[in-house]
């Protein structure tokens, strides 16, 4: 299944030169078609459940200054309007800490934050938040080869999906999503819950997993492909994520 409201089309510009033919579906604010085929290649998709956020308890001075990883950083505020059809617009003042996130507003979760220490603030920390081109789906309406489609996937990292594609040669599997390359676990430093942004361990580096560490197959051993969602790896199967060779989500449905 796929969130949205989604229409069966069919897009061919290649009978007047053009560089696609592809049939499949699509959903409104994307351009392209999430799952279909063109002359070559089949593909679909399910939820990767990668986990791309992490939230942090960060104090911020009266000043407007926040202690990040032993390092003062100034917060910078800004106002986010939403156009409302018949109604008045909607303003929502943000406030970023640059390179870690967003304050969590005590508009939504109430005053005192509940899930910060008290007279802390909880920042929402996303790789989505990086600004992207709106490619979306277009590249893989244009590939001709499995080659091609994982180049395509990888070409998303905002994408949080297991994409599964075929052709005449074969399967393939690819996840594309960029997620955070993150220090080890321990008892204090766990990315599924509230972390210390004091904690220099605890932030993210700058980096990400690699092409090589994100889920992927061609499914030489066995000959086929499935995804229901499950952890693509099986690092969480006795239960614990602390002793996997790096972490890509705590719990998987």
């Amino acid at each position: 299944s796929f969130s949205g409201i989604t229409y069966a089309l069919h897009l061919n510009s290649m009978d007047a030169g053009g560089t696609f033919d592809v049939a499949g579906f699509s959903f409104v604010g994307a351009p392209g078609i999430f799952a279909g085929h063109n002359r070559d290649v089949a593909y679909t998709e399910t939820s990767a459940f990668a986990d791309v956020m992490d939230m942090w308890e960060v104090e911020i001075t009266d000043d407007g200054v926040a202690l990040v990883g032993g390092e003062e950083i100034a917060v910078v505020k800004r106002e986010e309007v939403i156009d409302i059809k018949g109604g008045e617009p909607e303003v929502i003042e943000v406030t970023e800490i640059p390179g870690l996130g967003v304050v969590v507003p005590h508009t939504l979760v109430g005053s005192p934050i509940p899930i910060a220490a008290t007279g802390k603030e909880a920042v929402l920390g996303w790789t989505g938040f990086k600004a992207r081109p709106a490619r979306f789906f277009r590249g893989l309406m244009r590939v001709g080869s499995l080659d091609e489609f994982e180049e395509a996937v990888l070409g998303m990292p905002e994408m949080t999906y297991n994409f599964v594609a075929a052709d005449v040669d074969g399967i393939s599997y690819r996840v594309g999503v960029e997620v955070p390359a993150r220090n080890p676990i321990t008892p204090e430093r766990r990315p599924y819950t509230v972390m210390d942004g004091s904690d220099p361990m605890a932030l993210w580096p700058d980096a990400s997993l690699t092409a090589e560490q994100l889920p992927h197959s061609r499914g030489a051993d066995r000959g086929w492909i499935a995804t229901a969602n499950h952890d693509p790896y099986g690092v969480t199967a006795d239960g614990q994520v602390d002793n996997a060779p790096f972490y890509y989500r705590a719990i998987f449905p």
